[in-house]
């Protein structure tokens, strides 16, 4: 976490989250669109206030749904809509893929309260948390039903984490 928020409204950001395969699964996907939105929906469970930090995240989240409804994984999805119901049926598809998602999320954080008021008090006085850091944080996490598990249950990956320089200084 930095200081200061920069020229775009940051002021922190998370490290590897990012997938090994050429082509992505389509939990990890799932899995990936959820830690977009969780920053900007965590801010304002926090604070009932939200900044316009998360605009990148918001960003690639868009690209990745994109990408994600255009393999048809919510029924049709107009990879290049050429009237006004194919652009009204896409952005249909995103607004209820969004609205899923922030579902999802709500639950999550109503379901760990504690633990997340918790790891933000520890980010604030430390600025920067690595992966021994939050393997506490993350073991206590309950997920609700459906939440996508790309790697496995936390027990199952936790041990398996690889230790990543950028990761353990950033």
């Amino acid at each position: 976490m930095n200081p200061h928020a920069d020229e775009n409204g940051v002021i922190g950001f998370v490290t590897a989250i990012d997938s090994e395969h050429r082509l992505d699964e389509t939990s990890f996907v799932e899995w990936h669109m959820l830690a977009l939105l969780a920053g900007k929906l965590g801010e304002t469970s926090l604070y009932r206030e939200s900044t316009l930090g998360s605009r990148n995240d918001h960003t690639r989240w868009l690209n990745i749904a994109r990408v994600y409804l255009s393999n048809h994984h919510r029924g049709i999805y107009y990879t290049e809509p050429q009237n006004k119901f194919e652009q009204e049926q896409n952005e249909a598809k995103l607004n209820a893929l969004r609205s899923e998602h922030l579902k999802l999320l709500e639950a999550l954080f109503e379901r760990n309260a504690d633990v997340f008021k918790q790891l933000a008090a520890a980010l604030l006085d430390k600025r920067s948390l690595g992966r021994e850091d939050l393997l506490p944080f993350l073991a206590r996490v309950q997920l609700p039903p459906r939440f996508p598990l790309p790697f496995g249950p936390f027990q199952q990956f936790s041990n398996e984490w690889p230790m990543r320089a950028e990761t353990a200084e950033s």
